[in-house]
């Protein structure tokens, strides 16, 4: 874990923890890297924890994409019967 040194910086990365910009509100995010629970967000970057360039969220996928996969699935059931 990261040392605070009391004038307003730190020593040391904070572990299991990674940063990224979410694309759709610009709001950079914290995230537990063993868990992958969502700790925060602001619109600022935190100091001294990790940033990730690239991110999967589950919310940035494009929604087209989910509309088709429902309509392939419902064509699938329909075979089945």
């Amino acid at each position: 874990m990261g040392k605070n040194t009391g004038n307003g910086t730190r020593i040391g990365l904070t572990k299991n923890r990674h940063q990224f910009k979410h694309p759709t509100n610009s709001q950079w995010m914290k995230v537990n890297s063993n868990t992958g629970k969502f700790l925060g967000s602001r619109s600022e970057p935190w100091k001294n924890i990790r940033i990730k360039k690239t991110a999967k969220c589950p919310s940035a996928r494009n929604s087209t994409a989910s509309a088709t996969r429902s309509t392939t699935t419902r064509r699938r059931k329909k075979k089945i019967r």
